[in-house]
């Protein structure tokens, strides 16, 4: 809350931090605080950490998909690389309590991450197609996902087992999905 910081990422592999306070109509100015190359790798996604000190992106490297994460207030930092999907990672949510991160990507899984640890705990794999998008509820007890698979999958955010599917008016899935705040 409050924060004026935006997290930009590019195919060419780089990350950039701006602020938004600092914005100019001059586009020839710019706000940026910091750029992280990443490359060789491509950058899906990127989202703030929930205490916002890191950074985590979805890189991709020689076709698999790692979970790369930084302090991004220092610019020497290191970063840790954490294996995580068979192809791309296309969609990236944190819960709001900050305990788990979750991650859907071109192998139709779903994959439910301990924040402290940064251990994959639970997989969802009822899909077939792949994941465009994931969402946590705003009590942190559900997850959605949606994919090319018809409908949008609800499982629980602790275990990953299925809840119930919410089926749309057409055949297949959404390109984004979202809870409401409250």
């Amino acid at each position: 809350p409050g924060s004026s910081l935006l997290a930009v990422t590019e195919r060419n592999g780089s990350v950039h931090i701006y602020d938004t306070r600092k914005l100019h109509h001059d586009s020839s100015k710019s706000s940026e605080l910091h750029t992280f190359p990443l490359k060789p790798s491509v950058v899906e996604a990127c989202i703030f950490s929930p205490a916002s000190h890191h950074l985590v992106a979805a890189t991709t490297s020689n076709g698999m998909a790692e979970l790369s994460v930084w302090n991004w207030q220092k610019e020497d930092s290191e970063k840790f690389l954490y294996p995580a999907h068979t192809g791309p990672i296309y969609s990236l949510a944190v819960q709001t309590d900050g305990r788990r991160l979750a991650s859907g990507g071109s192998d139709a899984i779903v994959g439910l991450w301990d924040v402290d640890s940064m251990v994959c705990t639970h997989t969802i794999t009822r899909c077939t197609k792949f994941t465009r998008s994931v969402a946590f509820s705003h009590d942190s007890r559900l997850i959605a996902s949606s994919s090319e698979d018809d409908g949008i999958d609800l499982a629980s955010a602790e275990t990953g087992e299925l809840v119930g599917k919410v089926m749309l008016g057409r055949r297949g899935g959404a390109d984004e999905i979202a809870f409401h705040p409250k």
